[in-house]
């Protein structure tokens, strides 16, 4: 009777023993996947930062140089649409003049 006693408590004590291995086992590895997943969030959202920004900048230099050959147009085929004497005829008023010139350089009227 004592002998199935003690067996019996090392069956038991055995027993637990793994339960508690075998739980230490599965919060290493729960704490494991949340570093990683972490690592990932990480690494997407640099990824993500660093995208958007040479997206913005390719966006930005192509429509300068939209502007800049649209304004090359314009230029080039300002002398067929406005005539010498549409030129001439027209009038600026001095005021208008004075007011334009100093906001192109910056000092307010």
């Amino acid at each position: 009777m004592v002998t199935r006693l003690i067996v019996l408590l090392a069956l038991i004590a055995v027993l637990v023993g793994g339960c508690v291995w075998q739980e230490q086992r599965v919060s290493a590895a729960q704490q494991d996947r949340d570093t990683a997943l972490q690592a990932k969030r990480r690494a997407e959202a640099e990824r993500d930062s660093a995208k958007g920004s040479t997206t913005v900048v390719t966006q930005y230099v192509d429509r300068v140089q939209i502007v800049r050959e649209a304004g090359a147009t314009i230029t080039r085929e300002i002398p067929i649409y406005v005539t010498q004497k549409a030129d001439a005829a027209c009038a600026i008023p001095a005021g208008f003049v004075r007011l334009h010139d100093a906001a192109a350089t910056g000092n307010p009227a």
